[in-house]
């Protein structure tokens, strides 16, 4: 996210514009990205207890610092930068075919960038879960489902209550428009693309001993010695 605001600022001539609706921006930790994080933390497994107990080399990435280190941490950097490249640029795109990102049209740009970033970031966590559940599904809708219904909270009862009223029209401007809409779309089918290319070229290229495992018990069944007594 900050680092679609960074690239924006190259359009707005480092005038110091702000890209975001202070109250759109304000949703992201506390609505749009919330809820996925944590379930992803404490419901999502790499394998069952019994087969990691079977593998205790598995806990060796971890005290050698191979899953948190630079390397690691530029990845992340990298990603996050693709990520606010894709949600930016495209509905910049479409925005400059409508006319710029003027006026009414940038509030437009920033809640469609907002919205591909919010989505994009779901959808990554979707692409890393190992067990989908009737949680994780309820987060991820509750989380992508915040985003519109903050925004139509905005631009209506806010709006007749008089705060935020500068918001009022944007959110249903935005997705009333087909180029806007559209671009919002193709945002998010590029971030995934760019994940899943990602996700997979490191299972192929950088195997970890978690990884092996796991295609064992995917084509072979459990390896030798995973059906020991709980």
């Amino acid at each position: 996210m900050v680092t679609a605001l960074f690239l924006y600022s190259k359009f707005a001539g480092w005038s110091g514009t702000s890209l975001f609706d202070s109250f759109i921006l304000t949703g992201y930790n506390t609505i749009y990205t919330f809820l996925p994080p944590i379930f992803f933390a404490f419901l999502d497994a790499d394998l069952t207890p019994r087969q990691a107990l079977a593998h205790p080399h598995l806990y060796r990435p971890g005290p050698l610092g191979e899953r948190l280190n630079a390397l690691q941490l530029a990845t992340w950097a990298l990603n996050g930068a693709a990520h606010c490249a894709f949600a930016l640029l495209v509905p910049l795109l479409a925005s400059s075919r409508r006319g710029g990102a003027a006026g009414g049209d940038l509030g437009a740009l920033g809640t469609a960038t907002m919205c591909a970033i919010a989505v994009g970031t779901n959808v990554r966590l979707v692409l890393e879960m190992r067990s989908v559940t009737v949680l994780s599904c309820v987060a991820f809708g509750v989380s992508v489902g915040g985003f519109f219904a903050w925004a139509a909270l905005l631009e209506g009862t806010w709006a007749a209550l008089g705060v935020g009223d500068a918001y009022y029209g944007v959110a249903s401007a935005t997705f009333h428009s087909p180029a806007m809409a559209l671009s919002v779309l193709a945002s998010v089918v590029c971030m995934a693309a760019y994940d899943a290319a990602m996700i997979y070229a490191h299972r192929d290229l950088f195997p970890d001993p978690t990884y092996v495992v796991q295609e064992a018990v995917r084509d072979l069944g459990p390896p030798a010695g995973g059906a020991g007594s709980a």
